[in-house]
């Protein structure tokens, strides 16, 4: 007699615990963009109707009960089997090497993790209604089976087709996360970035739009010099900005099902797939390794590196494994090691479509021996450095980004009057950035790099004639008339040797740089004065400024009101901590105001009225209007709360929760209460506990890690790559650093704690210290 079979059918509430694995709210997103994406391409290869494809996301803005968020599209539709088979757990199409969707989990995973109610309504072209399937987790746990029902509902229109994912009774933490107004521009910023391949326009391919909130995504490119830029090395050999790639490789059988490599051949015959499964496919694939490595126009601490692309998605973004060597299982780093701030600008995008990714598409698989064939085409197998390559007896690298390295490793040219163009580097980098977010926002004259490079050769006039550099600095030697720079007066005559007075203001526009901050209008809150006035930081030398004035306001349009203000920040005048250049600037629109008052004869008018109101619509960030301060305090204590969370691993966020005492987790937990969580296991699990920290727990955490914030996470300064060339002076140098940031979090916490009538009883100075410690507190990098 046979014994009763084992019944190893999963619980349903193998589908809550997916939602636990931790993902980034907008991977959850991308997964489901995926699947629609899949959807255009499989019509497309079916040479099926061509249409405009679209998807559209909606995201909740309020934390509320009813939130929820829906992915629409306006692809092919499915019929019910399609359906049921794209929400079953585990299931997987016959091509997952050619989709970006992976594995089955991928769906069940992102909307697990987002709510407990998924909705799916689909349909095709012609269809008359509309089939849908409703995945309530908590009631699949409760029924103990995965059998749904079919839904059914009737479309208005035949002809339309497409999908739609609506997830509903979000979890708390995600209402929460989805209802902050930062959440949605991190949202767009990383599917931007993520998508930008596929977004992107190109001649005869229009590429797919994605709507956000209404809002159509841009793609965040690469801002990289063009392919015809090119420097020569000290050999005479030429090097292009941008190297490009594409080399084939061999093709390799791999299992459709399980994505694992069998052996070459067993005998006679090629061998099954190592796992045997059930289903298991094992066919040939084609590869290819292709893409292009750059230099990028700008400077930055952590706005570098190579992206690595699936099927046309970024999944990792930014990746600076590629600048390490691995020698006997240690990295070395390699790049960026020439810039005293640590901050680099090669860039690229290389395509390993036929490399395998983790379930949650956030990273490449390493164990793939397709990942070590990618870093040898890419990096190759010596290091970049020529000399450490040489004393290890290995022949010259040649990889493209060797040859990058090789010509662009530095962001400074050698010798005293070293060029620029030589090295392709804008040395103001602040308006290179700001030139950049031009970019970015599609600015038409800046989609090309002509106007970098005109900067790059002013910059390289100015090495040659003597005149100080773009940034502001003077280089002034005291022992020469009039502070001019040192080496103007020893030049020969000639047509490069014209005095400041004598060049064309060209020179110096471009070496000006716009002071974001400063630029906007002005209008008084109580009079009717109104200016607009774009603000730029300039050198002592700029013909705008007269005899060695700090700053100058001068009007540009009188029509409109127009005014241009030029400072130079580097006038001791500035020295003060009681001037700064938006006092001068309120002072200047103070005195138009009054002539203005004057002229048209208005009454009670006076200089100290029309100064108050400037300063009070203007210089909240440097008042000390205590409610004010308060609130910037803890919103200062919040980014710093969330910049923790988001560059530490699940581990890390783990062990920082388990080291704290049972106080500040009570502390943490009536934090939440106070907030009206619900399900504070969750937040806690998901590692959000921290934007519920006070001061105190932050300074504990950020002090058991500084590097989680420092080295150019969220403040430029450096932490693990400080070396003062011993280990006792280096560490005291790391304790000394560590401190003064920890002493800055006390000081906002001190802020965040007072009340307005304690903070105005409090002395003046522990306010003002407390104030500038918000400063400080402002993170470098974004």
């Amino acid at each position: 007699m046979n014994a009763k079979p084992f019944d190893i059918t999963p619980s349903p509430r193998i589908l809550r615990v997916l939602g636990d694995i931790t993902v980034a709210q907008w991977r959850c997103l991308a997964e489901l963009i995926d699947n629609s994406i899949d959807a255009f391409n499989a019509a497309g290869r079916r040479s099926e109707a061509a249409f405009d494809r679209q998807v559209s996301i909606a995201i909740p803005r309020q934390d509320t009960d009813e939130a929820r968020i829906v992915v629409r599209d306006n692809g092919p539709g499915m019929d019910a089997l399609q359906l049921e088979n794209a929400v079953r757990a585990g299931w997987t199409s016959n091509d997952p090497f050619g989709n970006l969707g992976l594995f089955g989990m991928g769906f069940n995973i992102a909307t697990a993790r987002l709510g407990s109610v998924t909705e799916v309504w689909t349909s095709r072209r012609g269809d008359i209604e509309e089939t849908g399937i409703r995945i309530d987790l908590f009631e699949l746990q409760r029924s103990k089976n995965f059998t749904v029902a079919q839904l059914k509902r009737a479309k208005s229109n035949s002809s339309k087709h497409g999908t739609e994912i609506s997830i509903s009774r979000l979890k708390p933490d995600q209402r929460q996360w989805f209802a902050r107004g930062a959440s949605i521009s991190l949202i767009r910023r990383e599917l931007a970035r993520c998508y930008a391949p596929i977004i992107e326009n190109s001649p005869g391919k229009p590429g797919l739009l994605i709507e956000v909130n209404g809002q159509r995504l841009a793609p965040k490119r690469l801002c990289a010099w063009g392919k015809d830029r090119a420097v020569d090395l000290a050999n005479g050999e030429r090097v292009f900005a941008v190297q490009h790639f594409d080399v084939p490789l061999s093709p390799r059988r791999l299992c459709f099902m399980c994505g694992q490599q069998p052996s070459e051949q067993e005998g006679d015959k090629p061998a099954d797939c190592p796992n045997a499964g059930v289903g298991c496919n094992v066919q040939n694939t084609q590869r290819r390794i292709h893409g292009w490595i750059g230099i990028q126009r700008y400077l930055h601490a952590t706005d570098f590196g190579i992206d690595l692309i699936r099927n046309g998605r970024k999944i990792e973004m930014g990746n600076k494994e590629l600048f390490n060597y691995v020698s006997s299982g240690n990295q070395i780093v390699e790049y960026p090691i020439d810039d005293p701030r640590g901050r680099g600008r090669i860039v690229g995008e290389v395509h390993i479509d036929h490399v395998r990714v983790t379930y949650t598409k956030d990273r490449f698989e390493r164990e793939d021996p397709a990942w070590e064939e990618m870093v040898r085409v890419v990096r190759g197998d010596a290091p970049l450095q020529p000399n450490k390559a040489r004393d290890l007896g290995l022949p010259p690298n040649l990889s493209p980004l060797s040859r990058i390295f090789q010509a662009f490793r530095r962001t400074s040219p050698q010798g005293k009057n070293g060029r620029w163009s030589k090295i392709l580097c804008v040395k103001n980098n602040d308006l290179a950035i700001e030139m950049a977010e031009k970019f970015d926002r599609f600015d038409h004259d800046f989609q090309g790099d002509d106007r970098w490079f005109q900067v790059v050769e002013g910059q390289d006039e100015e090495a040659l004639v003597g005149t100080g550099n773009s940034t502001g600095s003077t280089g002034q030697n005291p022992s020469l008339p009039g502070g001019l720079p040192a080496g103007i007066l020893d030049l020969p005559h000639g047509p490069q040797s014209r005095t400041p007075e004598e060049r064309p203001a060209e020179t110096f526009e471009l070496s000006r740089q716009r002071v974001p901050e400063l630029s906007r209008e002005y209008a008084h809150p109580v009079f009717r004065a109104r200016y607009a006035v774009e603000t730029f930081r300039v050198s002592q030398l700029d013909p705008e400024l007269v005899s060695g004035e700090p700053w100058r306001l001068k009007i540009l349009d009188p029509a409109t009101q127009s005014y241009g203000f030029f400072v130079n920040a580097n006038h001791p005048v500035f020295s003060s901590s009681t001037l700064t250049p938006i006092d001068a600037l309120m002072a200047e629109l103070s005195h138009r105001a009054m002539d203005l008052l004057e002229s048209q004869q208005v009454s009670g008018a006076s200089f100290a009225s029309a100064l108050t109101g400037f300063r009070k619509q203007y210089c909240v960030a440097t008042s000390l209007d205590a409610r004010e301060l308060v609130a910037r305090a803890q919103q200062a204590l919040e980014k710093i709360a969330i910049a923790l969370l988001l560059e530490s691993t699940p581990q890390q966020r783990e062990s920082a929760f388990s080291s704290l005492s049972d106080e500040e987790r009570r502390s943490i937990g009536r934090a939440m209460v106070a907030r009206g969580v619900s399900n504070q296991k969750a937040v806690v699990e998901a590692g959000e506990f921290l934007t519920y920290a006070d001061a105190k727990i932050l300074q504990k955490v950020f002090e058991s890690d500084p590097a989680a914030l420092l080295d150019g996470k969220f403040w430029d300064e450096s932490f693990r790559t400080l070396d003062y060339g011993t280990e006792a002076v280096t560490q005291e140098a790391r304790i000394a650093r560590r401190e003064k940031y920890s002493g800055l979090i006390s000081d906002a916490g001190w802020l965040a704690s007072q009340t307005s009538s304690e903070l105005e009883r409090a002395p003046k100075a522990q306010v003002q210290r407390a104030a500038l410690a918000l400063e400080l507190l402002q993170p470098d990098s974004t």
